[in-house]
């Protein structure tokens, strides 16, 4: 088997020559697959070349009609019609093409709202040679667009403009500050300043000449709570309904579901809605060799033994060079290297249960049960900005722009202008919107579709249904997690009686209810808070890993490109203290500092095996 280095996906090309179709094809060839994958074109010729790289369980789905060429790459689990799949496709299709008239274009809003799925849609007039791509309303499956000297490029794998000859790429230092400040990029930014990603919801139509334009279709907007006439208790029941409906569309019977188990509530929230549904699912636990055992894995076994669920535990290796070098070639960059023990997890997921499989995460469920309003009235746009930087930032400002040459007045115009585009007038809601979108967008869709590379996943938390309604419950009842209880009851009464792995209590008992007091507390009180987390993390004494530390000094010697960047004088301020930031602050700048590596190098770690994470004491 080899190493695979490129993520499933559709990759589209403007070519209005022969030599630039067939580079395309060369470029698909020089990807690395895994066995089991496969390369194909959908489309060849002016002015576009389409294809993707796939394994067999992959979804990706086309056809045509006498007018469209037509592809569907994800998943659509409801659209409410009770229509088949093509039939939804074929009547929505034409609407993307309609640029006049505002009745088509409500259609496609309401369309798009209503649409429970992770997709982006691909579309062909015949008769204009137009091109449109329209994605899923939150953006769960990234594309990257660039417009390139030879014409504008679409692809779900970000190594396609690396392995492809489109010209230089050069690093966006906007998007290495805003990723060192917050660990992930704002809006549609990306490491580099060619490449863009496609803000969710959005129809991105390209003319037969290579002209593109970008519309919102459909966004959300967190004004205005619309359940707060509904108890608690209403509420909670509501989303337990809609969040059953949720796992029940996504569990297909092709496929086995697989669910990643911790020990907090998210995973587990999954794990009650299979068993009220009496769903087949297997449970999946990583253990790091480097420890005996762990709170997450003892949870885990417990409730899986309860609920009968077929449960494994997975030792992995924890971080080092040669898991962050797969997953920095997979992406870029775009995923935090602190992370690349999940890819000793993933291939033995893939070992034991197949490609043709669900993984199923929590992801999200942090995002729309808790109170995510700030601790504090907001009264100025500038206080909202400053709240947002101090509550969400890893290094300093100082620090961020100590490294990468900016101005703090430019950073913090882009945290501004970000904040600024959101629909919501009500600076708190703003905020909300900030953390759903930057955070759990831009964060955690990136790290769901390195998941992808192995077999689809999925969270039935990003539910259009589920999400939505979730997001209209007054923060009054999310307070102190009343929701987030009232609704694991809902789904098994059982489930609020196992210990949450992060505060060693039950949610049934009054300690736990204190604990979110104390949390409160704190949220109001920003210089404890620090001390609080500091403590209760056990970072008083961190020390991040040593041979970190060494590649960041030879990154600082070997690289013109990592000086034309970054402040290397910086840089060798954090690598000559190991206890100068944590595990989490010094992976963010080993990232940046490898996919500069890499772009000029085409190696990060230079096929040596060191050990990337230090063992806690």
């Amino acid at each position: 088997m080899k190493a695979c280095m490129n993520m499933p996906g559709v990759s589209i090309q403007y070519a209005q020559s022969t030599d630039r179709a067939d580079g395309f094809d060369r470029t698909l060839e020089e990807l690395c697959y895994f066995d089991n994958y496969t390369r194909t074109i959908h489309r060849r010729g002016q002015p576009w070349t389409i294809g993707s790289t796939s394994y067999p369980s992959y979804p990706i789905v086309e056809f045509e009609t006498d007018e469209y060429w037509i592809c569907l790459e994800g998943e659509i689990y409801e659209t409410g019609t009770g229509a088949s799949l093509s039939e939804t496709l074929e009547a929505i299709v034409p609407k993307l093409f309609e640029s006049t008239g505002t009745e088509p274009q409500q259609e496609l809003q309401t369309w798009l709202s209503e649409t429970d799925g992770e997709f982006v849609l691909y579309a062909v007039e015949k008769a204009t040679d137009t091109l449109v791509l329209l994605n899923d309303i939150f953006g769960r499956l990234p594309v990257y667009y660039s417009d390139t000297e030879h014409g504008p490029v679409l692809t779900r794998e970000i190594g396609f403009f690396f392995e492809s000859p489109l010209g230089d790429l050069e690093f966006d230092r906007h998007g290495i500050a805003q990723y060192l400040l917050f660990g992930y990029i704002l809006r549609d930014r990306t490491l580099w300043e060619n490449i863009k990603t496609v803000p969710p919801g959005t129809q991105v139509t390209v003319q037969s000449d290579g002209t593109t334009s970008f519309r919102s279709v459909a966004e959300f907007d967190f004004d205005t709570p619309h359940h707060a006439d509904k108890s608690l208790e209403e509420n909670a029941s509501a989303l337990a309904e809609k969040f059953r409906t949720s796992c029940a569309v996504r569990s297909d019977v092709s496929r086995k579901n697989v669910l990643s188990l911790s020990g907090g509530h998210d995973s587990r929230s999954i794990a009650a809605a299979f068993h009220s549904l009496d769903q087949p699912c297997s449970a999946a636990t990583f253990l790091k060799t480097t420890r005996e055992t762990s709170a997450d894995a003892s949870i885990a076994r417990d409730i899986s033994q309860t609920l009968e669920f077929d449960w494994q535990l997975f030792p992995v290796d924890p971080v080092k060079t040669s898991n962050a070098e797969t997953l920095l070639t997979i992406k870029r960059g775009l995923n935090h290297l602190g992370l690349s023990f999940l890819i000793d997890f993933f291939e033995q997921l893939q070992a034991t249960y197949g490609a043709n499989s669900t993984y199923y995460t929590g992801d999200g469920g942090d995002k729309t049960l808790p109170d995510l309003s700030p601790a504090k009235s907001l009264s100025t746009r500038e206080e909202l900005v400053s709240y947002t930087i101090a509550k969400n930032s890893l290094l300093s400002l100082d620090e961020v722009a100590s490294i990468t040459g900016l101005e703090k007045s430019e950073i913090v115009a882009e945290v501004a202008a970000t904040l600024d585009a959101y629909p919501e007038t009500n600076l708190e809601r703003k905020y909300v919107h900030f953390l759903t979108h930057e955070r759990g967008f831009s964060w955690l869709f990136e790290g769901e579709d390195r998941n992808r590379y192995f077999f689809w996943s999925t969270s039935p938390f990003y539910s259009v249904e589920f999400f939505r309604y979730a997001m209209n419950v007054p923060d009054e009842q999310k307070e102190h997690n009343r929701l987030y209880r009232e609704f694991l009851r809902e789904l098994w009464p059982q489930a609020i009686e196992f210990d949450d792995a992060d505060f060693g209590t039950p949610m049934s008992s009054p300690r736990y209810k204190v604990v979110q007091y104390g949390l409160s507390f704190l949220g109001r009180h920003p210089s404890l808070e620090d001390v609080a987390r500091v403590i209760y993390r056990g970072e008083v004494s961190s020390e991040y890993h040593p041979n970190i530390a060494r590649l960041l000094t030879e990154y600082t010697t070997q690289s013109p490109a990592l000086d034309q960047y970054l402040d290397v004088d910086t840089i060798r301020t954090f690598a000559n203290d190991t206890s100068s930031c944590g595990q989490h602050q010094i992976y963010n700048l080993l990232t940046v500092s490898a996919a500069i590596m890499l772009a000029e190098q085409e190696t990060a770690f230079a096929s040596r095996e060191l050990a990337l994470e230090a063992v806690p004491s």
